[in-house]
């Protein structure tokens, strides 16, 4: 039987780049890899199933899962993981600082259900989303309720990093650095001057390391060829520990100075980068934990709710 042509869109990174190159190959599938620009990805996977898998918002796949849409079936493969804290910027010359400074002020998102903004909202905050007054610039992928007392002013055709050069917000998350913060001269800045003792907070506080993205499959093809989702989540585990040895044995194919594998292993307790449900229960049910109470799902969501049953002991 030959196998069964399939396309899986995602974003770089060098952990896929066995399965990319086609050194890993998920068994029965003729894979063909798309790499597509993560606002364009998620909005054709949501709106027209245009692949057969994806890398997709977590965020929005919360709110898929808590209203009943079960279009998108859930990997428990997650490619793109990140702290806020170095991705919240504000203007080269202003004085803000730390979280508290922001209080009373404008804080530029992408959207209420962006990923990124899930956790930033978390990290500034504590909670009370009420002392901020923010701003979204992207359109909401699926219908939300906001909080109660809750401040959102959506700002459409504007970009974040527009808006706060112009001063209409005082910082922005951003899931990329902005151009404006780069180079010799940047106008814009990291709100901390060094993010990383506050990573490492967070981390010690919560445990978790904010899961930003997850693998999905449609679920019209899952129903006709349920062997689909092992093969891939398989393949994709192998692509990640194939990438994983050659750094082990080749440090210097990573272009940087001091790589520092063994520091982040240690302070993870193993593999920063993990995978499957049994390993990142803690996370996901934080995640949850947020999102309920910022008005996203509603409580008493699972992590196991999000998965296919094939890869429940994952």
């Amino acid at each position: 039987m030959s196998p069964r042509p399939f396309t899986l869109a995602t974003g770089t990174y060098d952990t896929l780049q066995p399965l990319v190159q086609g050194r890993i190959r998920p068994e029965g599938l003729a894979l063909t890899h798309l790499t597509v620009p993560c606002a364009a990805r998620h909005r054709r996977m949501l709106r027209d199933g245009a692949y057969d898998a994806a890398e997709f918002s977590m965020g929005s796949f919360l709110v898929a899962r808590a209203r009943g849409l079960d279009a998108l079936v859930g990997l428990p493969f997650f490619t793109r993981r990140m702290f806020p804290h170095r991705f919240l910027f504000v203007r080269a010359g202003d004085t803000l600082h730390r979280p508290e400074d922001l209080a009373g002020r404008r804080v530029g998102i992408l959207s209420w259900q962006n990923s990124l903004a899930i956790f930033a909202k978390a990290a500034l905050t504590d909670g009370a989303l009420s002392t901020i007054r923010w701003v979204t610039t992207a359109h909401e992928r699926l219908p939300i309720d906001l909080p109660a007392g809750a401040q959102v002013e959506h700002r459409p055709g504007c970009t974040l990093e527009t808006l706060l050069e112009r001063g209409e917000v005082d910082a922005i998350a951003t899931p990329d650095i902005p151009d404006a913060a780069l180079g010799p001269a940047p106008r814009l800045r990291p709100l901390f001057d060094d993010a990383t003792p506050a990573e490492l907070a967070w981390l010690a506080r919560t445990g978790t390391f904010p899961i930003m993205h997850l693998v999905v499959v449609r679920a019209d093809l899952v129903a006709q060829a349920p062997w689909v989702v092992t093969s891939l989540y398989d393949a994709l585990l192998a692509s990640q520990r194939a990438y994983e040895r050659g750094v082990a044995q080749q440090p210097q194919r990573q272009l940087v100075v001091w790589p520092q594998h063994a520091d982040a292993r240690e302070r993870f307790g193993g593999e920063p980068f993990r995978q499957g449900l049994a390993q990142n229960r803690h996370d996901l049910k934080a995640m949850i934990a947020l999102a309920a109470a910022q008005g996203l799902v509603e409580p008493g969501l699972t992590p196991e709710d999000l998965f296919h049953p094939s890869l429940s002991a994952s």
